[in-house]
């Protein structure tokens, strides 16, 4: 899995996604596994007490998909999830800032398809009306 920039979220996610399903930790990520409710059993005698174990494993797997996140993040991605507790929250961070509708997928996806030509027309057609005579030499 490479290391998360924010430009490169299609590929990654879908890479760590699958990275995550081998090591069952995806449904952390997707909300499918959710924290299990405390077990209260009730003994013959009458006494209770919590039993935490699967809590405690949730939140184990749970840490592990995590940490799994934040060691493929770049230095600036892993500051916007280091306050996260959970991995459904964090990968739902990942996915609002970096997902297809994101500025960086936009912008990502349209350099590739304006051609330099087209490219050059813009950059001359943002400067200032004073170049406008230079502008039409350019041009012809």
């Amino acid at each position: 899995v490479p290391v998360l920039d924010g430009l490169n979220w299609p590929l990654w996610s879908q890479q760590m996604k699958a990275y995550l399903m081998s090591q069952g930790l995806w449904g952390h990520c997707d909300g499918t596994i959710t924290m299990p409710d405390t077990i209260v059993p009730t003994y013959k005698d009458g006494s209770t007490s919590q039993d935490t174990s699967a809590q405690e494993a949730w939140r184990l797997n749970d840490t592990k998909a995590i940490g799994t996140i934040r060691l493929r993040s770049s230095p600036a991605v892993a500051t916007l999830i280091q306050s996260k507790t959970m991995a459904k929250e964090t990968w739902d961070e990942l996915n609002f800032t970096y997902g297809i509708s994101s500025l960086a997928s936009i912008y990502n996806e349209l350099r590739g398809t304006v051609p330099n030509c087209h490219q050059g027309l813009i950059c001359l057609n943002a400067l200032p009306p004073q170049y406008d005579s230079l502008i039409q030499v350019l041009v012809q």
